[in-house]
């Protein structure tokens, strides 16, 4: 699913030429004049990355954060200003703006925040204790970790099929008590989500629900904190070791690309395939992928120029492809920092070899 991005700017002229930039590195995006659209718009689909500018007529910036945070708590909110007083600017992050930019934009620092808040893991606290969901929350929150709550299946689930969400702390307890069966549901059709359980009690029955759920581990109450942080970042290590053998081929040659997806997802490698650069881009923005290995010569845009891109918002690992190396094209690439360059036809043993390099994996 595309990342959709949300731009709000009651003077839109400012904001309009950067739809047709967001589309070119794969993100989707709506422009309105008014915090009263937004939060309509909000209420009727989930937007990734909201953008608002803090001095707007009727609901101004700091009001429309408000409504949005309470509509749809895991969107990221940007704040843009052309000069608001300090005291606003703090306020905005007090009722949790990410961060607040500066207009006219920085867009290479735009694009590397979007990038990073859109693919940072956050941790998601479903406790039906208050006082117990409230103390979790306070103590993640002390240690860097992004966390959203929720108390009812609707939030639980909207969450969840957001997909910014690939750890959480569940109460067993509450969801089998409730019977969620389409938490249950959801929660199965994303096997690489971490769950962590917390119970009153641990017995046979809560073991036979931990299986059938897949949670690395349940913690009884009342929760120690320590065992809490060593689960999620054990949780976060399986996350990146999973990462690490990501791959996305991008090659506009059916025959070649289905050969290359078809030998490294037989060496374990978790494959995507990408045929066109614009598709590339989309998946590179939506997905997280330890490497790409990208053809120099697509049909709509230059291998150049999708390194380029791909490097303002991301530290991924680039093997470039050439059916017709040149030295000035490998200057060219070793210039934006691509991590080899293999002319074609490509030799298996070798690209697989700097696979195996590049995953610190032992050769």
């Amino acid at each position: 699913m595309k990342n959709k991005i949300l731009l709000i700017d009651d003077n839109v002229s400012t904001v309009m030429f950067l739809p047709d930039i967001l589309e070119t590195y794969g993100y989707s995006s709506v422009v309105v004049d008014s915090g009263y659209k937004a939060v309509e718009l909000v209420k009727k689909s989930f937007y990734s990355v909201i953008m608002c500018d803090i001095n707007m007529p009727g609901m101004d910036g700091l009001e429309t954060l408000k409504q949005i945070k309470k509509i749809s708590p895991l969107s990221v909110v940007i704040m843009m200003t052309a000069g608001a007083p300090e005291h606003t600017v703090r306020e905005t992050i007090k009722e949790g703006a990410y961060d607040v930019i500066n207009k006219p934009f920085d867009m290479d620092s735009l694009l590397k925040t979007i990038f990073k808040v859109i693919n940072e893991p956050v941790v998601l606290v479903v406790e039906s204790d208050i006082s117990c969901r409230d103390t979790l929350k306070k103590k993640l929150l002390e240690q860097d970790y992004k966390v959203v709550e929720a108390d009812n299946e609707s939030d639980i689930l909207e969450l969840i099929e957001s997909g910014r969400t690939d750890i959480a702390i569940l109460d067993i307890d509450e969801i089998w008590q409730n019977d969620f069966k389409n938490l249950r549901n959801a929660v199965a059709a994303k096997p690489d989500m971490s769950l962590i359980f917390v119970t009153e009690k641990y017995n046979e029955e809560i073991a036979r629900k931990e299986i059938e759920l897949g949670s690395i581990h349940c913690i009884s109450k009342p929760v120690q904190m320590d065992e809490v942080i060593k689960n999620i970042e054990l949780a976060r290590a399986k996350i990146k070791k999973e990462n690490i053998r990501r791959v996305l081929v991008v090659e506009d040659d059916k025959s070649l690309n289905k050969t290359l997806t078809g030998i490294l997802s037989k060496e374990g490698y978790d494959v995507d395939a990408a045929y066109t650069g614009k598709e590339a881009l989309n998946k590179l923005n939506n997905n997280f992928y330890n490497t790409a290995i990208v053809d120099f010569k697509l049909p709509d845009i230059n291998g150049i120029d999708i390194v380029k891109k791909i490097k303002k918002s991301s530290n991924i690992n680039i093997i470039f492809l050439s059916g017709h190396a040149t030295l000035d094209l490998a200057i060219e690439a070793i210039r934006e920092e691509v991590t080899d360059f293999f002319t074609k036809p490509v030799d298996m043993e070798k690209l697989l070899a700097k696979l195996r390099k590049i995953s610190g994996e032992n050769l």
